[in-house]
């Protein structure tokens, strides 16, 4: 069951004022990759792709 709050209920949270802040981007793309997407979904996806076969042609070169 989805509880439904009446339309007129919202309550906006207060977000206190603060500086800005620019910070500056790592130093490679992969930087960034490993700043934001944890170790163990990395090794979850390593796990999942090479549990899944392979499709298509299994030789190298087919005719």
């Amino acid at each position: 069951m989805v509880f439904r709050a009446p339309v007129n209920s919202f309550r906006p949270f207060d977000v206190p004022a603060r500086a800005q802040e620019v910070r500056k981007l790592p130093a490679s793309p992969l930087d960034l990759f490993v700043q934001y997407v944890p170790q163990s979904l990395v090794e979850q996806w390593a796990q999942w792709t090479n549990a899944v076969p392979l499709s298509g042609p299994r030789a190298r070169t087919s005719r």
